[in-house]
């Protein structure tokens, strides 16, 4: 079930279909084990307010399902979505996919998890090379070959190829999942905090439920990336392949990682508050540089902003309307929100 906020269409009833506006698909946080669609209806106001289409889903918590089944009903938000979006005005060429704090991690995971699936589909003859170093990227092209299985007899999607996103919005996220259990034993909460069971219970299957080290290890076993060598669409990719006199499944090495970059969504927003004790922000420093790995220098595709004084929950609620005293991060969040999404040149910073 999901929840949509689109802005009033009834201006546009008589002109035929509304031009297209950008699309949020929000997936909220709540430790893997709570929350609901209903606590965000005021984010959704906000964001409609904003002309944007607002899409918030939920999703499967913990202990009715484990990541596994929280990355499928992600899938199936993002294609029905994309699938429905104009219906209320929305351009499916322009959806974003927003997270925080667990939701986050759901969100990187998912989007990371399906550019490994169809990065693995084109190198498949050098990929039994790649893994052999990495047991992370071997238990993921297991899981591979069962959503190709999927694909045959799902009639809910699950299985295809995500749609390549337009942007990806991280806020407060947990994106290694051994270093977050660190930081719950220090804590005293590792006990009852759901996260080791939703992700697995062993190191292996933390590694390939942490966006942080998957990315990681797909830059460990591929040679560096020149600047000159990354595409823009993946298209471009193969047809550098075809110039050059490869074939599908023989791309050279070095287009490996850029390859795998041109999968990714177009640009990523990485947001994290300096003081937030729940999950501390060197998560969102370590996510955001495996992301540049991928990237030529300069470049302002993948954004951090590390806020001072701001709090776990502060990137969502301070945007979300209220009657009591509005945060003092409400205006400026909004602004590098609306920045992102409508385009503007913001450079990568670190508020520190």
């Amino acid at each position: 079930m999901l929840d949509i906020h689109a802005p009033d269409l009834t201006t546009q009833q008589t002109t035929g279909k509304q031009a297209g506006r950008p699309v949020v698909v929000f997936i909220y946080g709540g430790a893997w084990s709570s929350g609901s669609k209903k606590i965000y209806t005021l984010l959704g106001a906000q964001l409609r307010e904003m002309g944007y289409v607002a899409v918030i889903p939920d999703y499967t918590t913990f202990p009715r399902g484990l990541s596994k089944e929280m990355e499928e009903d992600i899938q199936m938000a993002i294609q029905w979505t994309q699938e429905h979006c104009e219906i209320y005005g929305g351009d499916p060429s322009q959806i974003y996919l927003m997270g925080h704090s667990a939701g986050a991690h759901l969100c990187s995971l998912t989007i990371i998890k399906d550019c490994v699936r169809q990065w693995m589909n084109t190198t498949r003859q050098e990929r039994q090379e790649l893994i052999k170093e990495s047991p992370v990227l071997a238990g993921l092209l297991q899981e591979c070959a069962s959503q190709e299985k999927m694909s045959l007899i799902s009639d809910k999607g699950l299985g295809r190829p995500l749609p390549r996103l337009r942007g990806l919005i991280l806020c407060s996220g947990v994106y290694d999942i051994s270093a977050h259990l660190e930081h719950e034993k220090i804590r005293g909460v590792e006990e009852v905090s759901a996260m080791s069971r939703v992700m697995g219970n062993s190191l292996l299957s933390f590694g390939m439920n942490s966006p942080s080290m998957i990315l990681q290890e797909i830059a460990r076993t591929s040679p560096s990336l020149s600047s000159s060598t990354l595409p823009e669409t993946s298209s471009t990719v193969f047809d550098a392949a075809k110039v050059n006199g490869t074939q599908e499944g023989s791309l050279q090495s070095d287009d490996h990682r850029s390859h795998f970059r041109s999968l990714l969504p177009e640009k990523i927003l990485v947001v994290h508050g300096e003081d937030d004790r729940t999950v501390p922000a060197s998560s969102s420093v370590l996510l955001h540089s495996a992301l540049r790995s991928f990237l030529p220098t300069p470049s302002d595709a993948v954004r951090l902003h590390v806020i001072s004084n701001m709090t776990h929950q502060a990137p969502i609620v301070a945007i979300m309307p209220s009657a009591k005293a509005p945060s003092p991060f409400t205006q400026s969040l909004v602004q590098l929100y609306r920045d992102f999404i409508d385009d503007s040149n913001t450079s990568t910073t670190i508020v520190m």
